[in-house]
């Protein structure tokens, strides 16, 4: 499983990450989300992540849609909603965020 916290805080609100295959992803999204076949999703709502975790993906795609998702939340939460629907600044910021998490000093040597 990847480096990804089970529960974190935004602007003082505690959030909680959850990691569900695809049945239970299904149950979530009501079986009716414009996104089943999407890898996460972000409730502002209810301050949850959710991952959905498949076989055939590769840990750095995790990885990345958890950035993703809490990208979603962190713009929701500042009152961006129109920015949580476009998708390229969202995707650029995870990409980004992984980046960034990969490479900080501390966790791997750059020097």
């Amino acid at each position: 499983m990847i480096d990804v916290p089970k529960s974190f805080n935004l602007a003082g609100r505690k959030w909680c990450v959850y990691f569900l295959d695809q049945d239970a992803a299904e149950k979530q999204y009501g079986g009716h989300h414009d996104d089943l076949d999407a890898s996460g999703l972000s409730s502002s709502r209810q301050a949850e992540l959710y991952i959905v975790d498949r076989d055939d993906e590769a840990e750095e795609y995790r990885r990345i849609t958890f950035w993703h998702e809490l990208v979603h939340g962190m713009l929701s939460t500042l009152g961006r909603h129109e920015s949580t629907h476009d998708e390229v600044l969202v995707d650029g910021l995870a990409y980004m965020l992984n980046e960034f998490d990969k490479t900080r000093r501390g966790k791997t040597n750059l020097d």
